[in-house]
C-alpha cells in the first residue's frame, strides 16, 4: 500500500476530489442498483406481510394489473387475503406468520 500511496498520491487525490464535486452536486452518495436489492431482500426476510406483498405470484396489486377484469375478479375479502398469505407463507418455508389480529 506504501508503494501505491508513493507512486499515485496525486491521481489518488484528483480522482477524490471528482468524486467530491460528484457528491455536493448530488447532495447525495451515488449508490449502485444492487444497494436497493439488499435493502429490498432485508425488509423481506424482516417482515413476511411486505415479503408476501411484493413477492406472491397469485397476488396483483395495482389499476394496471386488473384492466379489462370484471368488479368481481378485482376485489378480495380481508379473509380470503389472510389465507392467502398464510399458503404463502407454508410454501416459501421458514417463514413467520404474523397473526390474523
Amino acid at each position: 500500500d506504501q508503494i501505491i500511496l508513493a507512486a499515485e498520491r496525486e491521481q489518488i487525490v484528483a480522482w477524490a476530489l471528482q468524486g467530491l464535486a460528484r457528491l455536493k452536486a448530488n447532495k447525495d452518495y451515488t449508490l449502485p442498483s444492487s444497494h436497493r436489492v439488499v435493502i429490498d431482500d432485508m425488509a423481506n426476510q424482516n417482515n413476511s406481510v411486505r415479503y408476501f406483498l411484493s413477492q406472491s405470484p397469485r397476488l396483483k396489486v395495482g389499476v394496471r394489473e386488473h384492466e379489462g377484469l370484471s368488479p368481481s375478479k378485482t376485489r378480495t375479502t380481508g379473509d380470503l387475503l389472510f389465507d392467502e398469505y398464510w399458503a404463502f407463507c407454508a410454501m416459501a418455508g421458514g417463514v413467520m406468520r404474523v397473526p390474523r389480529t
